[in-house]
């Protein structure tokens, strides 16, 4: 188990990131930082790490909050932005922090509640920088490869989760491709994108087969790592 010092030292490490990656933008001075990521200082054991593909194009007001930024207070910004947007003190045009929860919720076998969520997991990206170009175009292997490398590795050393919920297709295939398969050696499940609801069979089919399934898959997971966590019964 790593101490907040260093969980915070890793995330100012990927703030202040200086690569410039393919298919990806990284301008400080514009607040357009590397970002995407969260947990909750209160937990103390994340089983379960959440990647998403990469962050969307951050909105006008959050770039001018993070050009604004003394670089060595930006992850310290980022972190309460996100915490605000999960418990609702920041609203956003769409349903992506809600749908998350719920879902990440019942994988976990806890309230749906973004405290009860984060009390076992965390979120990241694969990619930390926003796309250059539109949010679904894909993002060269090499970029995502860079980033696995230089941070997500040290990002599951750190909080050892025995579960990677991917978000999306993308991030599926990248996180189960036989390369970063051997650096993280984690079961990977696939969660439908919380941006999207139109699934096969709709929400109601997903919650009663889909989402059980994929909550065996971390229980049996926590099982063969001998460890336990909210909601593993």
């Amino acid at each position: 188990m790593i101490s907040e010092i260093e969980r915070r030292k890793l995330y100012s490490d990927i703030s202040l990131c200086p690569l410039q990656c393919s298919g990806i933008r990284n301008d400080r001075s514009s607040g357009i930082i590397p970002r995407s990521y969260y947990w909750d200082e209160s937990s103390k054991d994340v089983s379960l790490l959440i990647v998403s593909k990469n962050p969307g194009h951050s909105p006008e007001w959050e770039r001018a909050l993070y050009a604004r930024t003394a670089p060595e207070n930006l992850a310290e910004v980022h972190l309460q932005v996100v915490r605000d947007l999960f418990d609702g003190a920041l609203s956003v045009p769409s349903s992506y922090h809600v749908n998350l929860v719920r879902r990440v919720a019942a994988v976990l076998g806890v309230a749906e509640t973004s405290t009860e969520v984060f009390r076992c997991a965390a979120m990241t990206a694969l990619a930390k920088c926003q796309s250059f170009g539109s949010k679904t175009a894909r993002i060269p292997s090499q970029t995502y490869t860079t980033c696995a490398e230089r941070y997500l590795r040290r990002e599951i050393a750190h909080f050892k989760p025995v579960y990677l919920l991917a978000l999306g297709t993308e991030v599926f295939e990248f996180l189960t491709s036989s390369r970063i398969a051997q650096l993280h050696g984690l079961k990977v499940g696939k969660l439908w994108h919380p941006s999207w609801s139109n699934m096969p069979g709709g929400e109601a089919t997903y919650f009663a087969q889909e989402l059980p399934a994929l909550r065996h898959e971390y229980i049996e997971a926590l099982r063969v790592s001998g460890r336990t966590a909210a909601g593993a019964v």
